[in-house]
This record gives structure tokens, C-alpha cells and sequence, in this order.
């Protein structure tokens, strides 16, 4: 199969189930060597593919998280695609972004050219205005229950 574009080559690993190794090696094959992933939005792509449905893709995360290991994308680039998720309402889905945040968090630096520096930064702050929209929904969740008269719905929420 010749593959066309980013979106067509993650459904065909996701359909022949290749593994992130695989999945690595055969998008360095289907795409221009020029080209960087960041270019070709890889990190957005990615995550759009992951989260149809109503709990995210594990083999489709498997890739994100193989390509933010191997660095064939940037933290910011990740960050970016991260922030633009706004159905607070699915929790597995928020659950499998917070867990990539964790899974790089601690490693975050910048040692390329400024323009690099700048945009980690702006990515940080995309993230950062995302958690605390991220967290008012889940206090607005949290009040509702409450106020519903299901404490365990809201305990739920602490959970």
C-alpha cells in the first residue's frame, strides 16, 4: 500500500497492529528524509488518531510515547497537541494525557537555538493554561455532584 499522507500511515500500522519499533521504522520509510515530524505535525496527528472514541487508543498511544522516547518529536510539539484537547468529560482521555505530561515532565530543557527555547516556552504555558482548564472542570464536575445530592458522585471525582 502507498501510503499518501501522516493520518493514512498511523490508520495502516494501527490496522496491521505493528509494534512502536515497527511503526518507527516503517514511517521513516514512507516519509521524506528532510522532513522533520514536528513539520508534519506527527505529535497532533497522532493524539487526533488516539482519542476517537470514548477511551483512548493504547497502540496508537504506544506510538506517541515511542516517538517522544526516541525524539522524533519535540516536548513542545507534544505539549502543543496536548493542550488543544478540550472534552474534559472523558476522563481516560485526560488520564492517558496526563500520564504522557508525567511520563517527560522532568526532563524538560532546551538547549537548541532561541526560537527552540521560545516555543518550549510557549508550549508550557499552552500546557499550563490546559491543567487548569482541565481542573476547573473537574471542580465543576465535583460541585455538580455534590449538589445533586450524590456525595459519591462527587467523591468519585477525588478518585
Amino acid at each position: 500500500m502507498k501510503v499518501v499522507n501522516l493520518k493514512q500511515a498511523i490508520l495502516q500500522a494501527w490496522k496491521e497492529r505493528w509494534s512502536d519499533y515497527q511503526w518507527a521504522i516503517n514511517m521513516k520509510k514512507f516519509f521524506p528524509k528532510g522532513a522533520t515530524w514536528d513539520i508534519l505535525n506527527l505529535a497532533d496527528a497522532l493524539l487526533e488518531q488516539a482519542m476517537i472514541g470514548p477511551s483512548p487508543n493504547p497502540l496508537i498511544l504506544s506510538y506517541l510515547k515511542y516517538a517522544i522516547s526516541s525524539q522524533m518529536v519535540s516536548y513542545s510539539s507534544v505539549l502543543t497537541a496536548i493542550s488543544k484537547f478540550d472534552d474534559f468529560s472523558r476522563d481516560l482521555c485526560v488520564q492517558a494525557l496526563l500520564d504522557i505530561m508525567d511520563m517527560f515532565c522532568d526532563r524538560l530543557s532546551c538547549h537548541g537555538k532561541a526560537e527552540e527555547c521560545i516555543g518550549l516556552c510557549r508550549a508550557l504555558l499552552s500546557a499550563l493554561h490546559w491543567l487548569l482548564r482541565c481542573t476547573a472542570a473537574s471542580a465543576e464536575r465535583l460541585r455538580e455532584g455534590l449538589e445533586a445530592g450524590t456525595p459519591a458522585a462527587g467523591e468519585k471525582q477525588l478518585a
